[in-house]
């Protein structure tokens, strides 16, 4: 802004967290001692983190201003110097509540998991169990041979039977994959079962809520886990004198939000396993001790970190913190006297021989010359922790993706820098629009201030207001004057509209998805609306599948894993993949529901009956019955097979067959008129 001959501005707050931070940075420094080993190479590859997010930590602050409707300062301060209105339409932060509402609607489905596990096309299993079910067939052949040599008289023929095997080796084969795929099928509905209750109990739903948040609002969302914790757990337990509440500590998997202001990956890194990655933690006194005796942690170090920043705290005194504290509404002064420990946690490679100075058994480190992917956390200048990563592939427990993904970037980009130029004009409009009302709601005044009389104001005016005026020689013209400006309001108005259409298409959220009533076209009918919402979320789909690729999939699947190497119970194991299925709950619930009802009334004729049978008929009626809030499908058609006996479905009535109505989107009569059935013969 120099070039204009603006100065950037900024408040004395925003001056003192600058300079408190310059000097507690220059103080850390030249405190810290000499760093060697692993602290000093983690410490190196922090500095180039922080030096690398710089721009996109500028760009996070501007989005959080941007949707909290504050100027950036350099703004604010060239219109107060031209005394202009500093209102600021809220546009950016209206489409962030549509996206992450809209988001949320279909990954979140009532009564419905946005995930699942399917068995691969050839499912692995155990040996034994497949062996098992070749047994089995072989002694079903061998049984309807003894059972035909019996009905004939003569000794089972072994070559016959051997040759029946080999006739139908293939399709015993078939018959083996059909029932491993049943059996696997048993089994991973018992791993998700399993997951299900691991996500409820590690807070996956509040971290996967806050990150969704996220990818809208900023250059990534990030989500981390499974996150393996001791925690104190709580639980009723029955016994001989009825119920007693108990506490125990267990470990847990736990999930959470990273905030990106936390997160440094490493400057080119293109995604959450490329490159290393540094997590920043603010923890107390009290989580650090927590941390003794905790396997991997080492406590001699822990007990000189909490000698050393028990009282005063540890902090990094990076400047975007004050900024970061005002837009979350925290007071920014008590950053600087928080009495928190900042902790960094590592995720990267390292070279063998430095985790063996550090202490690292030699049977992880077979030759200290090779790079290993390691965890590590470090407090100041101390190591607390360094672990080879437990992910046998070296895998990262983070998962990211953003609103708009850039090829090739850690970072993408969010929905306020998508539409911070519409934003931008839109307020430049606003302003302008104030102020044209402001100027034209009465007349600007010219008074001749020689010609009032001796005592005469002519500063304030008010209506019936008269002047005292004098005439004196060569000004006989009108001492006041009264010029009406003009009001422009509407071509204003016209330019917000404009960009406010023009916001719709770079968001791909349109303004009927967040409640805007004033939709010309087909927007002003039911059936309209849902086929423009419908088209609207081709927009979203790109987004979802992001969502679904990126945060879901490798989440679910690191579950997954970890069930499979640790989990002791054999009967939920098997050979699965994790389906996302976000893009999948695209379609409205409503036009679902509608088109699960047009199969039911399509297929309820002798014919399609007798093909599908009770159960299949059943599985429909159990779908179309989950669209109801708030009934339990269980109870209105409870598990178990469906009834046996073969029950002719209702034909037409005695009016004979008649064609079916054809429906709309919205489920609506396609002809646009009532029909009423009326009895024979009423009136």
């Amino acid at each position: 802004m120099a070039g204009r001959g603006l100065l950037v501005v900024k408040t004395n707050n925003e001056l003192a967290a600058e300079e408190q931070a310059s000097a507690n940075t220059a103080a850390l420094l030249s405190a810290r001692p000499q760093l060697t080993g692993l602290s000093g190479y983690l410490y190196g590859l922090w500095e180039e983190a922080k030096r690398a997010k710089q721009p996109i930590e500028t760009q996070i602050l501007k989005n959080m201003r941007q949707v909290n409707g504050q100027y950036e300062p350099d703004k604010l301060a060239a219109i107060r110097s031209i005394r202009g209105p500093e209102i600021y339409a809220m546009l950016t932060a209206a489409k962030c509540r549509a996206a992450k509402a809209w988001v949320s609607d279909i990954l979140k489905p009532a009564g419905d998991r946005p995930w699942s596990l399917e068995p691969t096309p050839v499912p692995e299993m155990p040996p034994e169990v497949e062996e098992e079910i070749r047994q089995g067939l072989k002694e079903q052949i061998i049984q309807n041979a003894a059972m035909a040599a019996a009905e004939t008289g003569s000794p089972v023929d072994v070559s016959m039977v051997i040759g029946m095997i080999e006739e139908k080796a293939a399709e015993i084969k078939d018959v083996i994959r059909r029932a491993l795929t049943e059996k696997a099928k048993e089994a991973l509905k018992r791993m998700s079962d399993k997951i299900a209750d691991q996500l409820v109990e590690g807070k996956w739903q509040k971290a996967f809520d806050a990150v969704i948040g996220d990818v809208i609002k900023f250059p990534a969302g990030i989500l981390k886990g499974p996150i393996i914790r001791r925690r104190k757990v709580k639980k009723w337990v029955a016994g001989p004198d009825g119920w007693k509440y108990q506490s125990s500590e267990e470990l847990v998997l736990e999930f959470e939000r990273v905030h990106p202001l936390d997160a440094y990956p490493e400057g080119d890194s293109t995604g959450p396993n490329d490159g290393y990655f540094f997590q920043r933690h603010r923890m107390s006194r009290k989580d650090i001790v927590a941390l003794i005796g905790v396997p991997g942690y080492n406590e001699a170090e822990i007990r000189i970190v909490l000698e050393e920043f028990g009282k005063g705290g540890l902090k990094e005194w990076l400047v975007p913190d004050s900024d970061r504290a005002m837009q979350e509404n925290r007071d920014s002064s008590s950053e600087w006297s928080s009495t928190k420990i900042e902790a960094l946690e590592f995720w990267g490679s390292c070279q063998g021989r430095l985790l063996l100075e550090h202490g690292v058994p030699e049977k992880f480190i077979p030759d200290p010359i090779l790079e290993y992917e390691i965890n590590a956390w470090m407090i100041g200048g101390h190591v607390i922790k360094a672990v080879v990563n437990p992910d046998q592939t070296g895998s990262h427990p983070y998962s990211v993706t953003s609103y708009e993904k850039i090829d090739g970037s850690w970072w993408g980009k969010g929905v306020p820098e998508v539409m911070a130029d519409s934003q931008e004009a839109i307020n430049a409009a606003s302003r302008a629009l104030v102020q044209n009302v402001a100027m034209a709601s009465g007349p600007l005044t010219e008074i001749d201030i020689d010609r009032l009389a001796p005592g005469e104001n002519g500063e304030v005016i008010w209506p019936w207001r008269t002047f005292k005026v004098t005439s004196t020689v060569m000004k006989e013209g009108k001492a006041v004057n009264f010029y009406q400006p003009r009001l422009i309001a509407r071509d204003l108005i016209e330019v917000c509209d404009k960009y406010e259409r023009q916001a719709d298409e770079e968001t791909g959220i349109p303004r009927y998805a967040h409640g805007d009533p004033n939709i010309e076209g087909a927007g002003n009918t039911a059936s309209g609306l849902s086929m423009l919402m419908t088209a609207a979320a081709r927009g979203i789909k790109d987004l979802v599948g992001s969502i679904d690729m990126d945060l879901i999939s490798p989440t679910i699947e690191r579950v997954y894993e970890f069930n499979m190497r640790f989990d002791l119970d054999q009967s939920m194991k098997g050979d699965a993949r994790v389906v996302a299925r976000g893009v999948s709950s695209l379609m409205a619930k409503e036009q679902r529901t509608l088109r699960v009802n047009e199969t039911l009334e399509k297929t309820n004729n002798p014919i399609d009956f007798a093909l599908m049978g009770p159960d299949g008929r059943k599985e429909l009626l159990k779908e179309s019955i989950k669209a109801l809030d708030g009934v339990e499908v269980d109870k209105v058609v409870p598990e178990g097979p469906a009834m046996t006996t073969a029950v002719a479905p209702v034909g037409p009535g005695p009016g004979g067959d008649k064609k079916q109505q054809k429906l709309n989107p919205a489920g609506q009569p396609a002809g646009g008129k009532e029909t009423q059935v009326v009895a024979a013969g009423g009136k």
